[in-house]
């Protein structure tokens, strides 16, 4: 029946759904291959126009290579017959595994490259390592220690000159910065049992005038090297060498006189002052300095 609510007359009413009438679908239809018909010719014409304009363009060309044009268009078109072929599938090789197959896909050559290159590098590399006399060919450890030791020749150069003795302790005494050195190394090793200042923890107290194991100057570096008291102060003659066993002995014999309190009180007895540069028995007053 028709559509009560349709004015024109074009639509019919089938239950709930609205629908168009055969003759009006069929002329909707007609209208639209018409304009399709239409656009289809306004395509073709501008192509042909182009095309036209094209050869009239390549005609202008004195000396145009038609062969290299004619090259190009045929690559042209064998590219886009290839892009709208089906693409090559993988194929199978005969090797069957519980149902399992495997694609014929063989590893890239620069994969082989890399592996059997891998392969020859760890050969060279075991000669040259293992085999090779230490004397050609150095281990990182090795190489680090000659560097170390090259790094304290430089810094001791001048050290390095004087044996150790009163007169190598009393020369570092005499030059702040290698007493900031010693400095270093006492806060580095000794500061957790004499106190961040010398003033005294666990050990005995580095600032005042009395020592328990120390007579002379020299019993300074003897006790830092042997160690003392059956071990309680432990000896650093494998931790420190005889450069820096020299910088911490002066460090601790400049600390005398400064008299800092600490928990332990004074321990030991008082001895004579530290000697000064050119006396050879130290007999004359030095300044106050320290070690107990």
């Amino acid at each position: 029946m028709p559509d009560p609510n349709d004015k024109q007359g074009k639509a019919w009413k089938i239950g709930d759904r609205t629908v168009m009438r055969a003759e009006d679908y069929q002329k909707k239809q007609a209208e639209e291959l018409e304009k399709q018909a239409a656009h289809l010719d306004e395509v073709t014409r501008r192509y042909l126009e182009a095309q036209a304009a094209y050869f009239e363009a390549l005609r202008a060309i004195p000396h145009a290579d038609l062969t290299a044009v004619q090259t190009m268009q045929a690559r042209q078109a064998a590219v886009h017959t290839q892009e709208h072929q089906e693409p090559v599938r993988d194929e199978l090789t005969d090797h069957n595994y519980d149902g399992i197959q495997e694609y014929d896909n063989p590893t890239p050559g620069w994969w082989h490259m890399v592996f059997f290159g891998c392969i020859a590098f760890s050969v060279f590399y075991v000669l040259l390592v293992h085999f090779t006399p230490s004397s050609v060919w150095k281990t990182r450890e090795e190489r680090y220690e000659m560097v170390k030791a090259r790094a304290l020749e430089k810094q001791f150069a001048e050290l390095n000159k004087i044996p150790m003795g009163e007169e190598k302790i009393l020369k570092i005494m005499s030059e702040p910065a290698w007493l900031k050195q010693g400095e270093a190394i006492f806060k580095g090793t000794c500061a957790v049992c004499h106190g961040q200042d010398g003033e005294g923890l666990v050990g005995p107290n580095m600032t005042d005038d009395v020592y328990k194991n120390v007579k002379t100057l020299m019993d300074i570096p003897r006790v830092i090297s042997e160690g003392a008291a059956n071990g309680a102060m432990p000896s650093q003659k494998n931790n420190l060498n005889e450069n820096e066993i020299a910088l911490v002995a002066a460090y601790v014999a400049s600390l005398r006189g400064k008299n800092l309190q600490g928990p332990r009180g004074p321990e030991g007895e008082p001895i004579a002052p530290w000697p000064t540069a050119g006396e050879s028995d130290g007999a004359s007053p030095a300044g106050e300095g320290s070690s107990g």
